[in-house]
């Protein structure tokens, strides 16, 4: 989702720099309306298409082969690890925000248009040539929304006739539509910066279509512009509108005046083109799909027992974190639950007996060059050594011999980045000794088991 997000964003972002710079000015008023919705769909599109292209590799015979050794740390999904459960909490935090800000801003947008329904509803109602205005008693900025203008009663028959066509072009072209649509994609991406600017150029354009229809009718484009000057102090107005503000004024006035060739608008759309596409082959998901040219035999290399493992003696108890698995109501939990973790002083006498001796940690094991050879050949493993992401071929710099412990986690779903299906996460010898061990030592973790139907719980999982 992050991945996917940040192509989303970079999409959104060179594509609204295109606009600003190259088109905004320029009178190409209907273009640049569709160029804006397009981006919108086009940047939130892209990084979902998947490619598949035929690669000869190495073939995969058995995954599982290097990973039948009794301690090398395969993370399953019923396992837990420090990491994990770190993550779990930021994440459960982030969604819980996310979810909150959400259904509060869904919770807006349904009461603006309640807002709209209710003064339909219950103010008087004049059909003019198919289309409805709204006679308001309060006083305000004259607005569209949908079908209907919304405007004071008193001043329904004293209204120019231009502003009047104005607001009647934003019915016909059907701006609302605009409007609500990048409404609906605040409320999802609202974290998104990018989407208020492009609402803005949305609406700014909106006005520029409605004024370039009424000079066209009316002919007389300084009549309107001092007209424009004189209506530019809003009072009330209402959300999701196209309507006349202050701010927008002077780049109205300004593009009244202003002319684009034809040459120059043919000219401008063509160049379009080359960014849209190297946009569509930069963001789109490209995977290999791996044709086979040779097997490899996999060597399970077994684990040197004899060395020491650490114990409660050798890491700081004081501080170390115990998370305690409890029996919960089947019909509402599967499988036991992680409290929040306990400090050991916390601990009754009989817990620290149950308590394991050794801390969660993983211990030195060893690769072979094979399996290296294996893992920087093929785009199914996302490669990590001492925590930090690396491309896959550049692990043919290490050998191994200087890989002190290895892991391998098969991705979920949602985490599936092209044809990667597995993560390999490599400790080297002094990353493992100097910053793994000592922090294990210095904040160790345990877990205390204290289901009584564990047997079956794991049956389950």
């Amino acid at each position: 989702m992050i991945l996917y997000l940040l192509k989303s964003s970079a999409c959104l972002l060179i594509l609204l720099g295109v606009y600003k710079f190259f088109l905004e000015k320029e009178k190409m008023l209907h273009f640049n309306r569709y160029f804006l919705l397009f981006s919108l769909i086009f940047s939130f599109s892209i990084p979902l298409i998947s490619v598949e292209i035929a690669q000869e590799n190495i073939e995969i015979e058995e995954v599982n082969k290097f990973i039948s050794t009794e301690n090398i740390p395969i993370n399953i999904p019923n396992e837990i690890t420090r990491n994990e459960i770190q993550n779990t909490d930021y994440q459960g935090i982030i969604k819980y925000i996310y979810i909150i800000i959400t259904l509060f801003l869904l919770i807006k947008f349904t009461k603006n248009l309640l807002v709209f329904t209710n003064k339909i509803r219950q103010n008087q109602k004049v059909i003019v040539d198919g289309k409805s205005f709204i006679l308001l008693k309060e006083k305000v900025e004259l607005c569209t929304f949908l079908n209907y203008v919304f405007i004071n009663e008193d001043e329904y028959n004293s209204i120019e006739n231009e502003l009047i066509s104005h607001e009647l072009t934003h019915i016909r072209q059907f701006h609302t539509l605009d409007i609500l649509f990048i409404e609906i994609l605040l409320i999802v991406f609202w974290f998104n910066p990018l989407l208020y600017f492009y609402k803005k150029a949305i609406r700014l354009n909106h006005e520029f279509m409605a004024d370039d229809a009424v000079n066209q009718k009316f002919q007389n484009i300084r009549f309107y512009q001092e007209l424009l000057l004189q209506k530019s102090i809003g009072s009330l107005t209402f959300n999701l509108t196209s309507n006349l503000t202050f701010q927008i004024t002077k780049q109205r006035l300004l593009m009244m005046t202003a002319h684009t060739s034809a040459k120059v608008a043919l000219l401008k759309k063509v160049m379009l083109l080359p960014v849209f596409l190297i946009l569509l082959f930069s963001f789109i998901d490209i995977s290999f799909a791996q044709k086979p040219t040779k097997s490899l035999e996999i060597q399970v290399v077994p684990i040197d027992k004899s060395k020491k493992k650490l114990t409660q003696k050798d890491v700081n108890m004081n501080n170390a974190s115990i998370h305690i698995f409890e029996d919960f109501n089947p019909a509402i939990h599967e499988k036991g639950k992680i409290k929040y973790p306990k400090k050991y002083s916390e601990l009754t006498d009989e817990e620290k007996k149950k308590l394991s001796e050794s801390p969660s940690y993983s211990e030195k094991n060893t690769t072979t060059d094979e399996m290296m050879e294996l893992w920087a050949s093929t785009d199914k493993y996302g490669v990590w050594v001492d925590s930090k992401r690396i491309p896959n071929s550049k692990l043919n710099n290490y050998k191994a011999a200087d890989i002190a412990e290895f892991s391998i986690s098969r991705l979920y779903k949602n985490a599936q980045v092209g044809n990667r299906r597995f993560q390999i996460d490599l400790m080297t010898h002094k990353y493992y000794d100097e910053v793994y061990i000592k922090e294990v030592k210095e904040s160790p973790l345990f877990f205390l088991d204290k289901r009584t139907n564990k047997n079956k719980l794991n049956k389950k999982s």
